[in-house]
C-alpha cells in the first residue's frame, strides 16, 4: 500500500484548486480572444463583474486609501486576477505539502 504522501493530502487538494483557478483565468482569456476574432469586440470582464455576479456587496471602507486599493483590485481584468490567484493558491498548496512531508518524517 502507498503512504500518505503518494495519495496526496491537503496540500495536493489546495494545489489542485489553484490549478482549476488558473484554468478559469485561461478560459476567460480564451473566450475574450474568441469574441474578438468572431465578433470583433473585446468583452471586458473585471473582478468587480464576478463579485457582482456572486451577489456580494461591493466593499465600502471608511479609510480612503484602503478604499482606493480595493477599487483598484476590483478593476483588475478577471483573467489576470484568476491567474495570479491560482499561482498564489498553488504556492500555498506547495507549502502545506512540504509541511505535511516534514510532519510525516517525524
Amino acid at each position: 500500500m502507498g503512504n500518505k504522501d503518494e495519495n496526496g493530502g491537503l496540500g495536493t487538494v489546495v494545489a489542485s484548486i489553484g490549478s482549476l483557478v488558473i484554468l478559469g483565468g485561461g478560459c476567460t482569456f480564451g473566450y475574450q480572444c474568441f469574441r474578438l476574432v468572431h465578433e470583433g469586440d473585446w468583452p471586458s470582464f473585471e473582478v468587480k463583474d464576478l463579485w457582482i455576479w456572486a451577489n456580494l456587496p461591493l466593499p465600502q471602507i471608511q479609510w480612503r486609501g484602503t478604499q482606493k486599493v480595493i477599487e483598484w483590485l476590483l478593476d483588475w481584468p478577471l483573467s489576470v486576477a484568476l491567474l495570479f490567484a491560482g499561482v498564489v493558491i498553488i504556492s500555498i498548496g506547495g507549502w502545506i505539502h512540504e509541511a505535511e512531508k516534514v510532519r510525516l518524517e517525524r
